[in-house]
């Protein structure tokens, strides 16, 4: 069994703008959603499951709160395949129809 702790922190906002929550994950267009987020089997890494929901081929973005360095597709037994490349703090990725993705990353 595997346990992340997340811890909440406050901060003194600047503005107004500032007060808008934040996630930990910014997954877009809408039909690709977040089903599972652990930490990998065999390495530090994150394991990230997505699926898209609407039936049609979507080209998709995931924006984390920190930086990636590196991100791979995987298959469900968290195998690497094609690393993705990242730009800063986000990765973009094709999803096929009512496919279910899995990310790794590091």
């Amino acid at each position: 069994t595997h346990s992340i702790a997340i811890r909440s922190m406050r901060r003194q906002a600047r503005s107004d703008a500032e007060q808008i929550p934040r996630s930990c994950v910014q997954i877009e267009p809408s039909n690709v959603v977040l089903s599972a987020i652990k930490p990998a089997e065999e390495n530090n890494g994150t394991v990230v499951r997505l699926f898209e929901l609407e039936g049609r081929p979507t080209r998709s973005r995931m924006r984390f709160w920190k930086k990636l360095s590196q991100v791979w597709e995987c298959d469900l037994l968290e195998q690497p395949g094609k690393r993705l490349k990242t730009s800063k703090d986000s990765v973009a990725f094709a999803i096929r129809p009512y496919e279910i993705k899995t990310l790794l990353i590091e």
